[in-house]
C-alpha cells in the first residue's frame, strides 16, 4: 500500500493583541504595510482570499523571512 504524505507550509505569527496564529502560506494572497486607519500596532497586513486578513506585530520583512526559512526546510 502506498501512502501520500502532504505538507503544508505554515508559519507562526503574532496578532496585534498578542495571539499566536498559524498561517498556511499557500493561502496568502499578499503582504502589505498596513494603513494608519488599521492600528498603529500593526506592522504587516497579511491578506487571504475572500477578503480575509490579519494584522501582525511582525514586519512584512520578518514574515517573508519566516516564509523563506520554512520553505527551505521543506526542500
Amino acid at each position: 500500500m502506498r501512502g501520500v504524505l502532504l505538507f503544508q507550509l505554515m508559519i507562526l505569527v503574532h496578532t496585534v493583541d498578542d495571539r499566536d496564529v498559524a498561517v498556511n502560506m499557500e493561502q496568502v494572497v499578499s503582504l502589505a504595510l498596513p494603513g494608519t486607519q488599521v492600528t498603529d500596532k500593526s506592522n504587516c497586513l497579511i491578506s487571504f482570499g475572500g477578503g480575509r486578513f490579519i494584522n501582525t506585530r511582525e514586519t512584512c520583512r520578518e514574515v517573508g523571512r519566516l516564509w523563506q526559512h520554512e520553505d527551505a526546510k521543506m526542500k
